[in-house]
């Protein structure tokens, strides 16, 4: 279907202590309420606002809602940061946080995330994907590790994972490599060669775009919406970048692909210690 607008989301990982919850906290079985602390709260509020741009983007128009992966934080590495390991207070809590974005939108496709966090086959994803009205490819799944979508003309090639990197000026390396591979590959076997390529994985946005034959072709990556894991804090990029949050809104219009990755910084992470701070 030719929408006008792609919501481009990713890594939500649902049930995490520092990722986004429903609008009253994270429900465990039985009823009690995890209340979201700090972090939770500005991250909420971040999905809020998104949502809310989304709706002011979006008046008037279709949308295309594309979840590419790791929509639960499943249970994995022997980590204790869960607020709960029983998967279907992760998968339900994921259903409230989607719904709203699901229901407004024209068409729903997901992804399949990291098998740590999405199950194997992406079984903890499917159910989500399911719930909230995905499309089912070709086998009847769900969620497909590659989502090959053709969207007012263009093709676009969505996936979970990419490479990450610890430096500010290698940001778009991974994102940039994997469009020319595609287009190498298209080329070589005689293939449609994507216009956009967009991914998650890696919780930090990017944006970066080369001139083609049918005008510029992009390569994206979205942030998550998760605060810092002790897993991203032994990656140089992990430790000393800024938190943020986000997702694509991307617009069709004027015969053009208008990419746009909203982002909001969560600081600070951690208060102060030892002291002020000298006002300049």
């Amino acid at each position: 279907m030719d929408t006008d607008v792609i919501i481009d989301i990713g890594d939500t990982h649902v049930g995490h202590r520092l990722a986004v919850t429903p609008p009253r906290g994270f429900v465990l079985d039985g009823g009690t309420v995890c209340r979201p602390n700090p972090i939770q709260a500005a991250i909420n509020e971040a999905w809020a606002r998104f949502c809310q741009r989304v709706r002011d983007v979006t008046k008037g128009k279709s949308y295309t809602l594309i979840h590419k992966g790791d929509v639960v934080e499943g249970v994995h590495h022997r980590a204790s940061d869960a607020l709960s390991i029983n998967m279907t207070d992760q998968q339900l809590n994921a259903i409230d946080v989607l719904k709203e974005l699901a229901a407004d939108a024209a068409e729903v496709y997901f992804c399949r995330g990291t098998p740590a966090h999405a199950g194997q086959d992406s079984c903890f994803e499917e159910f989500v994907a399911q719930a909230v009205g995905a499309i089912p490819n070709g086998a009847g799944q769900y969620t497909r590790q590659v989502l090959d979508l053709r969207w007012n003309g263009l093709a676009i090639h969505a996936a979970h994972h990419i490479g990450t990197t610890g430096v500010h000026g290698g940001k778009a390396t991974a994102p940039m490599a994997e469009l020319a591979e595609l287009r190498a590959t298209a080329g070589q076997w005689g293939l449609r060669a994507p216009d956009i390529v967009t991914r998650g994985h890696r919780h930090d946005a990017v944006v970066v775009g080369t001139p083609s034959r049918r005008g510029m072709a992009w390569a994206i990556a979205t942030p998550g919406w998760q605060g810092k894991t002790g897993f991203a804090y032994k990656i140089r990029g992990g430790r000393v970048g800024q938190l943020h949050v986000g997702g694509g809104i991307h617009e069709f219009r004027g015969g053009r692909f208008l990419p746009w990755v909203e982002s909001y910084a969560i600081a600070p992470e951690l208060p102060v210690e030892g002291g002020e701070d000298e006002q300049e």
